[in-house]
């Protein structure tokens, strides 16, 4: 079983190859295929940003991030990367429908499109595209509901690989007998 430190080392070599990934997601023509690996990039970034963050402890990583962990989950990740300010409110939310859009492909056996109405729906509510003119009203891309999901999780992960650089972490190495 690789260690904390191993697992964190390949994915770091994964995701500082961002144009290795998304040119891997342009030649999957399947949705679900698509939809399943670019959040688990998104996810990956998550993990990475709060590991940045934490102390320097492999006991405490394999804790918090092991498979039984309490930051083992997309969803939780999102919330506690945005509850220590290390994403915006609205990337949190994008990350809470991106990880609901990625349970309807993995979680159900057939057919599953990004043209069906509740995954259509869903995606309209991703914020990261949204933009307003210059009277204050939303302006709507004409693209589809996979560009969306997919240019979302983009423009994510891009800025979240630039704050994982800009980290400092609060404490390198946890302090050593420490009264009370």
């Amino acid at each position: 079983m690789a260690s904390q430190k191993e697992k964190e080392k390949h994915i770091k070599s994964k995701l500082n190859d961002f144009d290795g990934w998304f040119n891997e997601i342009n030649t999957i023509r399947d949705d679900r295929g698509a939809a399943i690996l670019a959040a688990a990039y998104l996810d990956a970034y998550l993990e990475e940003i709060l590991i940045a963050f934490i102390i320097d402890d492999e006991k405490c990583k394999e804790k918090l991030f092991g498979s039984a962990g309490v930051m083992s989950t997309f969803e939780t990740r999102a919330h506690i990367a945005y509850g220590l300010g290390l994403i915006s409110n609205n990337e949190k939310e994008d990350c809470v429908i991106i990880a609901k859009i990625r349970n309807k492909f993995a979680h159900q056996l057939h057919n599953r499109s990004f043209k069906d109405d509740d995954i259509k729906s869903v995606c309209n509510n991703l914020r990261t595209l949204k933009r307003s003119n210059s009277k204050g009203k939303e302006e709507k891309l004409a693209i589809g509901e996979r560009e969306k999901f997919m240019f979302s999780i983009s423009i994510m992960a891009l800025e979240i690989r630039e704050r994982i650089k800009n980290i400092e972490h609060r404490n390198k190495q946890p302090e050593k007998n420490r009264d009370l």
